[in-house]
């Protein structure tokens, strides 16, 4: 064999090689996205069972201030609280469908929010002003959820003029 051919296949075999690691790195990366994915499951999940608990062990304010209905002092700063917190964890879903660019879980999240705004006159009230989402992140996402969710409160409003106001709905 003479040096010229020995020379062509060390060059292939050096190109397989980098080809092989690439595609090494290429799975490693994979992994990563994969393991990253699940545990953004994994706290989403953990963040909907703490939240259910919360209106669990608080479900009279809860269906009370959906409806609108006197608070005493006490409750309506729990209410107000467990609002806020149901705020963010839709909009904390929003971020997530987001980055996973899946369209119909955006859209979900968003009619999710409206829903309950066009539905209960006394959350939208605590939404709109402010006074339940004090202190939430505002970033150029959450303009465009809080967009996202003005659409589909304009769509409500003309395809259910007069909505259901059944508290088990609220923040469905």
């Amino acid at each position: 064999m003479n040096l010229g051919k020995l020379n062509d296949w060390l060059q292939f075999l050096g190109m397989l090689g980098v080809i092989a690691s690439l595609m090494f790195v290429g799975y490693q990366i994979k992994q990563t996205d994969d393991i990253a994915s699940s545990e953004g499951i994994v706290d989403s999940n953990e963040m909907s069972r703490e939240f259910d608990t919360l209106i669990i062990e608080n479900a009279d304010v809860w269906g009370r201030g959906c409806l609108g209905e006197e608070l005493s002092q006490t409750d309506h700063i729990v209410y107000t609280r467990l609002l806020k917190e149901w705020f963010l964890y839709k909009q904390a879903a929003y971020i997530r469908a987001m980055a996973d660019g899946n369209e119909i879980e955006v859209t979900t999240q968003a009619y999710t929010v409206a829903n309950t705004l066009h539905r209960f006159p006394a959350v939208a009230l605590l939404i709109t002003e402010g006074i339940a989402i004090q202190n939430t992140p505002r970033t150029e996402i959450a303009a465009v959820f809080g967009a996202d969710i003005q659409k589909a409160m304009e769509a409500l409003a003309i395809n259910e003029p007069d909505p259901d106001f059944s508290p088990i709905y609220c923040g469905l």
